[in-house]
């Protein structure tokens, strides 16, 4: 994870987000990724920035549940910017 997307969370919430995540129960397995959306950014007088987002289907011991990948690649590096965890479950 990019270090600006890591801090953007305080350890408060980064609890927070481990104690729901833990609802979704025991990983059984895990999907191919498909690609979602993608763009490329070539500003004048900087390195081209592609951002894509990805959907992985997740398998727990609760069910189906995907997850939402957005990376940022440039320079030869590749960055998560934000991960999404898409399951009926935690919106409860």
């Amino acid at each position: 994870m990019s270090e600006d997307g890591f801090n953007g969370a305080t350890p408060e919430q980064w609890t927070l987000y481990l104690n729901q995540f833990s609802k979704l129960g025991e990983f059984q397995s895990i999907g191919k990724a498909e690609l979602q959306n993608w763009k490329t950014l070539s500003p004048i007088d900087s390195p081209s920035v592609t951002y894509a987002i990805y959907q992985v289907p997740v398998t727990f011991s609760t069910g189906l549940a995907h997850v939402q990948l957005a990376l940022q690649s440039s320079e030869d590096k590749v960055e998560i910017n934000s991960i999404k965890f898409l399951s009926d479950i935690l919106m409860q």
